[in-house]
């Protein structure tokens, strides 16, 4: 399924979050970060019980907090000091003109606008009831599809193997049908017009020709069978000789092609290689700036409290 095809059917994981107040949630959502109203439900009373909030080609459920079964197993953030398990994150255009939005509207940003290792910006916040949401104009759906591309390179070792391989095929089956024919057609008895034809033409008889000397037939020609007997067994083995050397050069273009692919493959396994070692370095980075942010963070704001030395 290709990214158009998922931005217009809908992503089919769509995230569940709970609130004590629903119609509060629903209005502070749509006012902070721009959500949409798709469904909302409610009950004979006209209390709101399930709602649907939609973000671009993004989605979110809300739901609210309720003694059910499945509620005791979850928990809010206020009940755990502000913690969460899961957090939402969604693609948006301008992360600047979002979270000035998101901040207008009450939004505790926990971590403001920062520039990420693989391209764009994003930030997280909380919303009035301590949940965690992060925005971003990193779109995960346009890097996987860049990321699962096969490299150029290896589309053209792929297209010319299989080319190669393709062809010789066609070329050892269409001399595979043409000699069995051939065979076949040899094999077949003359007819009474073949006989008489030749021996008029000859000067012989058939019986003749039949016992005719090899040395009579002209000096330096290769001897010729003297019998149609012959003649099928000289058809055979040149039949078989020519399906040996067939079958010789098929083996021949499938080992080629293995050969190819397994080189295929390393080269595919020295991206990976490359790209998990890329992807340590941008999570040590990440790592790095958010110690650095917890340093800047803890330092003295007063220019009369001397910072300690190093």
């Amino acid at each position: 399924m290709t990214h158009a095809t998922l931005k217009a059917a809908g992503a089919p994981v769509v995230p569940v979050i709970r609130y004590r107040n629903l119609q509060a949630a629903i209005d502070w959502l749509s006012a902070a970060f721009g959500f949409e109203r798709h469904r909302i439900t409610t009950d004979s009373a006209g209390v709101i019980v399930f709602a649907q909030l939609t973000l671009g080609g993004a989605m979110v459920m809300l739901s609210p907090v309720r003694e059910s079964a499945f509620d005791r197993l979850l928990k809010q953030p206020d009940e755990i000091g502000g913690a969460e398990t899961q957090v939402c994150y969604f693609f948006i255009a301008d992360a600047h003109a979002h979270c000035a939005g998101a901040r207008a509207a009450g939004a505790e940003i926990i971590f403001d606008i920062e520039d990420r290792a693989k391209g764009g910006r994003s930030y997280s916040c909380r919303d009035p009831e301590g949940h965690l949401w992060n925005f971003g104009t990193y779109d995960p759906w346009h890097h996987q599809e860049k990321s699962t591309a096969v490299p150029r390179e290896l589309r053209w070792v792929r297209r010319g193997w299989s080319l190669a391989f393709a062809t010789g095929a066609v070329v050892a089956l269409g001399l595979a049908t043409f000699t069995v024919g051939w065979v076949l057609k040899e094999q077949r008895p003359p007819s009474f017009s073949n006989i008489e034809t030749g021996s008029i033409s000859s000067g012989y008889s058939t019986t003749q020709q039949a016992i005719l000397p090899t040395e009579n037939r002209g000096f330096g020609q290769a001897p010729v069978p003297n019998s149609a007997e012959e003649k099928h067994k000289a058809a055979i083995t040149q039949a078989e000789q020519t399906i040996a050397a067939l079958r010789e050069r098929f083996t021949q273009a499938v080992s080629e092609r293995v050969s190819a692919e397994q080189a295929a493959q390393a080269a595919r396994d020295q991206l990976a290689k490359a790209l998990s070692s890329k992807a340590t370095a941008e999570r040590a980075t990440r790592e790095a700036r958010r110690q650095l942010a917890r340093v800047r963070a803890t330092r003295p704001q007063s220019r009369n409290v001397p910072l300690p030395q190093q």
